[in-house]
Protein backbone atom coordinates (compact mmCIF):
# COMPACT_ATOMS: atom_id res chain seq x y z
CA UNK A 1 0.00 0.00 0.00
CA UNK A 2 2.95 2.34 0.65
CA UNK A 3 4.18 1.79 -2.91
CA UNK A 4 0.71 2.64 -4.18
CA UNK A 5 0.47 5.80 -2.06
CA UNK A 6 3.93 6.95 -3.18
CA UNK A 7 3.14 6.26 -6.80
CA UNK A 8 -0.15 8.11 -6.68
CA UNK A 9 1.52 10.98 -4.85
CA UNK A 10 3.76 11.60 -7.85
CA UNK A 11 0.71 11.93 -10.05
CA UNK A 12 -1.36 14.22 -7.87
CA UNK A 13 0.21 17.43 -9.08
CA UNK A 14 -0.03 16.53 -12.74
CA UNK A 15 -3.78 16.61 -13.27
CA UNK A 16 -6.02 14.03 -14.91
CA UNK A 17 -3.56 12.94 -17.64
CA UNK A 18 -0.77 12.27 -15.16
CA UNK A 19 -3.20 10.51 -12.83
CA UNK A 20 -4.40 8.10 -15.56
CA UNK A 21 -0.88 7.55 -16.88
CA UNK A 22 0.28 6.57 -13.42
CA UNK A 23 -2.68 4.26 -12.93
CA UNK A 24 -1.91 2.54 -16.24
CA UNK A 25 1.68 2.04 -15.14
CA UNK A 26 0.60 0.64 -11.79
CA UNK A 27 -1.74 -1.80 -13.49
CA UNK A 28 1.23 -3.22 -15.35
CA UNK A 29 2.97 -3.99 -12.04
CA UNK A 30 2.08 -7.28 -10.40
CA UNK A 31 -0.02 -7.24 -7.24
CA UNK A 32 -1.23 -3.64 -7.47
CA UNK A 33 -4.16 -3.96 -9.86
CA UNK A 34 -6.65 -4.70 -7.12
CA UNK A 35 -5.65 -1.65 -5.03
CA UNK A 36 -5.71 0.70 -8.01
CA UNK A 37 -9.06 -0.58 -9.23
CA UNK A 38 -10.43 -0.24 -5.72
CA UNK A 39 -9.37 3.42 -5.48
CA UNK A 40 -10.89 4.16 -8.90
CA UNK A 41 -14.18 2.53 -7.99
CA UNK A 42 -14.38 4.12 -4.54
CA UNK A 43 -13.52 7.58 -5.86
CA UNK A 44 -16.23 7.40 -8.53
CA UNK A 45 -18.84 6.11 -6.08
CA UNK A 46 -17.90 8.68 -3.44
CA UNK A 47 -17.97 11.58 -5.93
CA UNK A 48 -21.40 10.56 -7.26
CA UNK A 49 -22.81 10.10 -3.77
CA UNK A 50 -21.69 13.56 -2.65
CA UNK A 51 -23.17 15.20 -5.74
CA UNK A 52 -26.49 13.43 -5.22
CA UNK A 53 -26.55 14.16 -1.50
CA UNK A 54 -25.73 17.87 -1.50
CA UNK A 55 -26.56 19.11 -4.98
CA UNK A 56 -26.00 22.85 -5.30
CA UNK A 57 -25.00 23.21 -1.66
CA UNK A 58 -21.57 21.68 -2.28
CA UNK A 59 -18.96 22.48 -4.93
CA UNK A 60 -16.73 19.49 -5.70
CA UNK A 61 -13.82 19.00 -8.08
CA UNK A 62 -15.34 18.22 -11.46
CA UNK A 63 -14.33 14.56 -11.72
CA UNK A 64 -13.51 11.69 -9.33
CA UNK A 65 -9.92 11.82 -10.56
CA UNK A 66 -9.63 15.49 -9.64
CA UNK A 67 -11.18 14.77 -6.25
CA UNK A 68 -8.53 12.12 -5.50
CA UNK A 69 -5.75 14.39 -6.77
CA UNK A 70 -6.99 17.32 -4.67
CA UNK A 71 -7.70 15.31 -1.52
CA UNK A 72 -4.38 16.15 0.26
CA UNK A 73 -4.83 19.88 -0.34
CA UNK A 74 -8.50 19.82 0.66
CA UNK A 75 -8.35 17.57 3.72
CA UNK A 76 -4.72 17.20 4.86
CA UNK A 77 -4.35 13.52 3.97
CA UNK A 78 -4.23 11.19 0.97
CA UNK A 79 -7.47 9.74 -0.37
CA UNK A 80 -6.59 6.22 0.75
CA UNK A 81 -5.92 7.49 4.29
CA UNK A 82 -9.54 8.51 4.80
CA UNK A 83 -10.28 5.06 6.25
CA UNK A 84 -7.76 5.54 9.05
CA UNK A 85 -8.88 6.72 12.45
CA UNK A 86 -8.00 10.24 13.63
CA UNK A 87 -8.80 11.83 16.98
CA UNK A 88 -9.90 15.11 15.46
CA UNK A 89 -11.40 16.75 12.38
CA UNK A 90 -11.01 20.54 12.30
CA UNK A 91 -13.62 22.67 10.51
CA UNK A 92 -12.79 26.31 9.76
CA UNK A 93 -15.21 28.70 8.08
CA UNK A 94 -12.69 30.54 5.92
CA UNK A 95 -11.44 30.72 2.31
CA UNK A 96 -7.87 31.41 3.47
CA UNK A 97 -5.19 28.69 3.57
CA UNK A 98 -4.43 27.29 7.02
CA UNK A 99 -0.79 26.12 6.95
CA UNK A 100 -0.98 24.80 10.53
CA UNK A 101 -3.56 22.24 9.35
CA UNK A 102 -1.51 20.91 6.44
CA UNK A 103 -1.08 17.46 8.02
CA UNK A 104 -4.30 17.54 10.05
CA UNK A 105 -7.62 16.13 8.86
CA UNK A 106 -9.71 19.22 8.23
CA UNK A 107 -12.35 20.97 6.13
CA UNK A 108 -12.05 24.61 5.09
CA UNK A 109 -15.66 25.63 4.47
CA UNK A 110 -15.64 28.54 2.02
CA UNK A 111 -18.15 30.18 -0.29
CA UNK A 112 -16.48 28.76 -3.39
CA UNK A 113 -14.25 25.81 -4.23
CA UNK A 114 -10.61 26.94 -4.26
CA UNK A 115 -8.17 24.09 -4.80
CA UNK A 116 -5.13 26.36 -4.53
CA UNK A 117 -6.20 27.37 -1.00
CA UNK A 118 -7.49 23.91 -0.13
CA UNK A 119 -11.03 25.21 0.46
CA UNK A 120 -14.24 23.29 -0.16
CA UNK A 121 -17.14 25.17 -1.71
CA UNK A 122 -20.31 25.53 0.37
CA UNK A 123 -22.06 28.32 -1.58
CA UNK A 124 -24.29 30.90 0.05
CA UNK A 125 -28.00 30.51 -0.45
CA UNK A 126 -29.49 32.97 -2.91
CA UNK A 127 -30.70 36.36 -1.74
CA UNK A 128 -34.35 35.32 -1.60
CA UNK A 129 -33.93 32.23 0.56
CA UNK A 130 -33.91 33.81 3.97
CA UNK A 131 -35.09 37.35 3.31
CA UNK A 132 -36.36 38.73 6.57
CA UNK A 133 -34.90 35.96 8.70
CA UNK A 134 -32.41 36.60 11.44
CA UNK A 135 -29.83 35.17 9.15
CA UNK A 136 -26.08 35.62 8.89
CA UNK A 137 -24.72 35.08 5.38
CA UNK A 138 -22.86 31.80 5.25
CA UNK A 139 -24.05 30.74 8.71
CA UNK A 140 -25.14 27.40 7.26
CA UNK A 141 -21.56 26.41 6.38
CA UNK A 142 -20.23 24.99 9.69
CA UNK A 143 -23.30 22.81 10.23
CA UNK A 144 -23.30 21.59 6.63
CA UNK A 145 -19.52 21.01 6.79
CA UNK A 146 -20.05 18.95 9.95
CA UNK A 147 -22.61 16.81 8.14
CA UNK A 148 -20.17 16.45 5.23
CA UNK A 149 -17.34 15.41 7.58
CA UNK A 150 -19.53 12.91 9.38
CA UNK A 151 -20.58 11.29 6.10
CA UNK A 152 -17.07 11.41 4.61
CA UNK A 153 -15.15 9.85 7.50
CA UNK A 154 -17.99 8.06 9.28
CA UNK A 155 -16.90 6.76 12.67
CA UNK A 156 -13.20 7.23 11.91
CA UNK A 157 -12.75 10.26 14.17
CA UNK A 158 -13.63 11.12 17.77
CA UNK A 159 -14.23 14.87 17.73
CA UNK A 160 -15.20 17.72 15.45
CA UNK A 161 -13.42 20.98 16.27
CA UNK A 162 -14.73 24.31 14.96
CA UNK A 163 -12.44 27.28 14.53
CA UNK A 164 -8.72 27.74 13.90
CA UNK A 165 -7.64 25.53 16.80
CA UNK A 166 -4.21 24.26 17.73
CA UNK A 167 -4.87 20.67 16.70
CA UNK A 168 -2.17 19.16 18.95
CA UNK A 169 -3.31 21.10 22.03
CA UNK A 170 -6.96 20.32 21.31
CA UNK A 171 -6.23 16.61 20.87
CA UNK A 172 -4.41 16.50 24.22
CA UNK A 173 -7.26 18.33 25.95
CA UNK A 174 -9.95 16.10 24.44
CA UNK A 175 -8.07 12.84 25.01
CA UNK A 176 -9.05 12.98 28.69
CA UNK A 177 -12.75 12.89 27.77
CA UNK A 178 -14.81 9.96 26.55
CA UNK A 179 -15.87 10.77 22.98
CA UNK A 180 -18.67 8.19 23.20
CA UNK A 181 -20.55 10.57 25.53
CA UNK A 182 -22.66 13.49 24.27
CA UNK A 183 -20.17 16.34 24.62
CA UNK A 184 -20.74 19.87 23.35
CA UNK A 185 -17.82 21.99 24.55
CA UNK A 186 -17.31 25.68 23.88
CA UNK A 187 -17.61 29.26 25.03
CA UNK A 188 -21.03 30.93 25.36
CA UNK A 189 -21.68 34.00 23.26
CA UNK A 190 -22.52 37.49 24.52
CA UNK A 191 -25.37 37.61 27.03
CA UNK A 192 -25.39 33.87 27.73
CA UNK A 193 -24.83 32.76 31.32
CA UNK A 194 -23.70 29.25 32.21
CA UNK A 195 -24.27 27.96 35.76
CA UNK A 196 -22.75 25.42 38.09
CA UNK A 197 -26.00 25.05 40.00
CA UNK A 198 -28.83 24.73 37.47
CA UNK A 199 -31.60 23.84 39.92
CA UNK A 200 -33.22 27.27 39.52
CA UNK A 201 -32.35 27.57 35.82
CA UNK A 202 -32.62 24.08 34.31
CA UNK A 203 -32.19 25.25 30.71
CA UNK A 204 -28.90 27.07 31.36
CA UNK A 205 -25.62 25.79 29.99
CA UNK A 206 -23.08 24.23 32.37
CA UNK A 207 -20.26 26.39 33.77
CA UNK A 208 -17.81 23.47 33.75
CA UNK A 209 -16.09 21.32 31.16
CA UNK A 210 -15.72 18.37 33.55
CA UNK A 211 -18.82 16.52 32.31
CA UNK A 212 -21.34 16.60 29.46
CA UNK A 213 -24.21 19.03 30.01
CA UNK A 214 -27.57 17.28 29.66
CA UNK A 215 -30.81 19.21 29.30
CA UNK A 216 -34.36 17.90 29.54
CA UNK A 217 -36.13 19.57 26.63
CA UNK A 218 -39.94 19.49 26.40
CA UNK A 219 -41.68 17.15 23.95
CA UNK A 220 -41.32 18.24 20.34
CA UNK A 221 -44.75 19.88 20.11
CA UNK A 222 -45.69 22.51 20.95
CA UNK A 223 -42.39 24.19 20.24
CA UNK A 224 -40.90 26.90 22.44
CA UNK A 225 -38.39 29.67 22.07
CA UNK A 226 -35.92 29.64 24.96
CA UNK A 227 -35.01 33.26 25.53
CA UNK A 228 -33.08 35.18 28.13
CA UNK A 229 -35.53 36.64 30.63
CA UNK A 230 -33.66 38.52 33.31
CA UNK A 231 -30.66 36.27 33.82
CA UNK A 232 -32.38 32.98 32.97
CA UNK A 233 -33.46 31.08 29.89
CA UNK A 234 -37.25 30.93 29.89
CA UNK A 235 -39.48 29.10 27.37
CA UNK A 236 -42.00 31.19 25.44
CA UNK A 237 -44.44 29.47 23.06
CA UNK A 238 -44.01 29.85 19.34
CA UNK A 239 -47.27 31.26 17.96
CA UNK A 240 -48.69 30.72 14.52
CA UNK A 241 -49.58 33.79 12.46
CA UNK A 242 -53.37 34.09 12.16
CA UNK A 243 -55.04 35.32 9.02
CA UNK A 244 -56.43 38.35 10.82
CA UNK A 245 -52.94 39.29 12.01
CA UNK A 246 -54.01 39.08 15.65
CA UNK A 247 -50.97 37.10 16.73
CA UNK A 248 -47.42 38.21 16.18
CA UNK A 249 -45.65 36.35 13.42
CA UNK A 250 -43.04 33.70 14.09
CA UNK A 251 -40.37 36.28 13.38
CA UNK A 252 -41.35 38.02 16.61
CA UNK A 253 -40.02 34.96 18.40
CA UNK A 254 -36.84 33.43 16.94
CA UNK A 255 -38.58 30.15 16.15
CA UNK A 256 -37.53 30.07 12.49
CA UNK A 257 -40.56 28.69 10.59
CA UNK A 258 -39.68 27.30 7.17
CA UNK A 259 -41.51 25.81 4.22
CA UNK A 260 -40.36 23.56 1.40
CA UNK A 261 -39.00 25.39 -1.61
CA UNK A 262 -41.58 25.91 -4.35
CA UNK A 263 -39.58 23.95 -6.90
CA UNK A 264 -39.41 21.03 -4.51
CA UNK A 265 -43.17 21.15 -3.92
CA UNK A 266 -43.78 20.92 -7.66
CA UNK A 267 -41.50 17.91 -7.92
CA UNK A 268 -43.28 16.20 -5.03
CA UNK A 269 -46.66 16.70 -6.69
CA UNK A 270 -45.29 15.36 -9.95
CA UNK A 271 -43.76 12.39 -8.13
CA UNK A 272 -47.16 11.43 -6.76
CA UNK A 273 -48.79 11.82 -10.17
CA UNK A 274 -46.11 9.68 -11.79
CA UNK A 275 -46.03 7.15 -8.94
CA UNK A 276 -48.68 4.89 -10.41
CA UNK A 277 -48.29 1.60 -8.58
CA UNK A 278 -45.55 2.82 -6.23
CA UNK A 279 -46.31 2.68 -2.54
CA UNK A 280 -46.14 5.74 -0.36
CA UNK A 281 -42.85 4.63 1.21
CA UNK A 282 -41.19 4.47 -2.21
CA UNK A 283 -42.54 7.88 -3.15
CA UNK A 284 -41.25 9.33 0.13
CA UNK A 285 -37.81 7.93 -0.67
CA UNK A 286 -37.99 9.59 -4.07
CA UNK A 287 -39.00 12.82 -2.39
CA UNK A 288 -35.94 12.76 -0.16
CA UNK A 289 -33.61 12.26 -3.11
CA UNK A 290 -35.31 15.06 -5.06
CA UNK A 291 -35.07 17.52 -2.17
CA UNK A 292 -31.38 16.72 -1.68
CA UNK A 293 -30.60 17.52 -5.31
CA UNK A 294 -32.22 20.96 -5.30
CA UNK A 295 -29.71 22.79 -3.12
CA UNK A 296 -31.43 24.57 -0.25
CA UNK A 297 -34.67 22.64 0.21
CA UNK A 298 -36.34 24.91 2.78
CA UNK A 299 -37.10 28.63 2.89
CA UNK A 300 -37.77 30.95 5.81
CA UNK A 301 -41.52 31.65 5.77
CA UNK A 302 -42.94 33.56 8.77
CA UNK A 303 -46.60 33.34 7.76
CA UNK A 304 -47.09 29.88 6.30
CA UNK A 305 -44.03 28.02 7.50
CA UNK A 306 -43.70 25.29 10.10
CA UNK A 307 -41.42 25.21 13.13
CA UNK A 308 -39.37 22.02 13.43
CA UNK A 309 -37.23 22.72 16.52
CA UNK A 310 -37.29 24.42 19.87
CA UNK A 311 -35.48 27.72 19.30
CA UNK A 312 -32.53 28.65 21.50
CA UNK A 313 -31.63 32.34 21.84
CA UNK A 314 -28.06 31.37 22.61
CA UNK A 315 -24.89 31.76 20.56
CA UNK A 316 -21.56 29.96 20.86
CA UNK A 317 -18.15 31.39 20.05
CA UNK A 318 -15.31 29.43 18.45
CA UNK A 319 -13.66 27.21 19.35
CA UNK A 320 -16.31 24.63 20.07
CA UNK A 321 -16.15 20.84 19.98
CA UNK A 322 -18.69 18.09 19.28
CA UNK A 323 -18.07 14.47 20.24
CA UNK A 324 -18.64 11.33 18.22
CA UNK A 325 -21.28 10.32 20.76
CA UNK A 326 -23.37 13.42 20.13
CA UNK A 327 -23.07 13.09 16.35
CA UNK A 328 -24.20 9.47 16.57
CA UNK A 329 -27.13 10.21 18.84
CA UNK A 330 -29.57 10.87 16.01
CA UNK A 331 -27.88 11.26 12.63
CA UNK A 332 -31.15 11.99 10.85
CA UNK A 333 -31.82 14.91 13.22
CA UNK A 334 -28.47 16.50 12.36
CA UNK A 335 -29.41 16.28 8.71
CA UNK A 336 -32.78 17.87 9.46
CA UNK A 337 -30.95 20.69 11.27
CA UNK A 338 -28.73 21.32 8.25
CA UNK A 339 -31.80 21.41 5.99
CA UNK A 340 -34.31 23.30 8.12
CA UNK A 341 -32.40 25.65 10.45
CA UNK A 342 -32.39 28.74 8.25
CA UNK A 343 -32.04 31.44 10.92
CA UNK A 344 -29.33 32.74 13.20
CA UNK A 345 -25.56 32.67 13.36
CA UNK A 346 -23.52 29.50 12.92
CA UNK A 347 -22.90 28.90 16.62
CA UNK A 348 -26.56 29.45 17.43
CA UNK A 349 -27.64 26.87 14.86
CA UNK A 350 -25.26 24.31 16.31
CA UNK A 351 -26.36 25.06 19.86
CA UNK A 352 -30.04 24.82 18.82
CA UNK A 353 -29.54 21.44 17.19
CA UNK A 354 -27.61 20.03 20.17
CA UNK A 355 -30.22 21.46 22.56
CA UNK A 356 -33.03 19.65 20.73
CA UNK A 357 -31.03 16.43 21.12
CA UNK A 358 -30.81 16.94 24.88
CA UNK A 359 -27.24 18.27 24.99
CA UNK A 360 -26.25 21.73 26.16
CA UNK A 361 -22.95 23.59 26.21
CA UNK A 362 -20.22 22.66 28.69
CA UNK A 363 -18.27 25.88 29.11
CA UNK A 364 -14.54 25.69 28.41
CA UNK A 365 -12.41 27.05 31.25
CA UNK A 366 -9.92 28.76 28.91
CA UNK A 367 -10.68 28.42 25.19
CA UNK A 368 -7.72 30.64 24.25
CA UNK A 369 -5.32 27.84 25.18
CA UNK A 370 -6.78 25.75 22.35
CA UNK A 371 -6.61 28.36 19.61
CA UNK A 372 -3.87 28.44 17.01
CA UNK A 373 -1.54 31.43 16.94
CA UNK A 374 -0.87 31.04 13.20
Amino acid sequence: MRRLAAALGLALAGGDDAFHARLDFLRSEGGLFRDVALIEAEAAKFHDRLQARYGKRLRLPATPEQLVASWPRLFGERFEERREHRPLVVIVDTPRPQPQLRRVRHVLAARALDLSAGAMGFPDDDATVNAGARHAEGAHRPLLAALFANETWGGRFDWLAFGAVDAAAAARFLAARDAALTWFLGAPGPGAVCRRDRSADPFACCASDAAPCAVDVPPRKPYFSFEVNGSRLRPAPCRRYRNDGRYASFSFKPCCPVSAAASRKRRLANAYRRAGGLGRAQVRQRRRVDSDATGFPYRYQPRRGRVHFHALAFDVDVPYFVSRGLLDRAAYRWRACADKLACGAAGKRFATCAFNLGAHLSQLSDPRELMSLS
